[in-house]
């Protein structure tokens, strides 16, 4: 629980961070939110005393952990078809 929580804290404060870098800060601030969310069920004791649950909720963290990671990779590289971003681009311009 104490993972959890403290994950979900800083995906939070991180996502609040990555406001000013990227449109996609979002998807990091949900993901923050989901293991809240699995704390509060875990703490109010659902479902109960089934052995799978923590291996569930733990899955279900580590996707919703990389997924924001995967958007924002995606949201933050570098556009190739841009002009100016590579020395062949460059080239292309300066030369018609």
């Amino acid at each position: 629980m104490v993972l959890f929580t403290v994950e979900g804290l800083t995906a939070i404060f991180s996502s609040l961070d990555f406001r000013r870098h990227s449109r996609q800060w979002g998807w990091l601030l949900f993901s923050g939110l989901i293991d809240l969310l699995l704390v509060f069920l875990i703490w109010d004791g659902w479902p109960g005393t089934a052995a799978w649950a923590i291996g569930m909720l733990a899955g279900i963290n580590l996707f919703f952990l990389g997924l924001p990671l995967v958007v924002l990779a995606f949201a933050v590289r570098p556009n190739p078809h841009r002009i100016g971003n590579y020395p062949e681009s460059r080239q292309r311009r300066n030369n018609g």
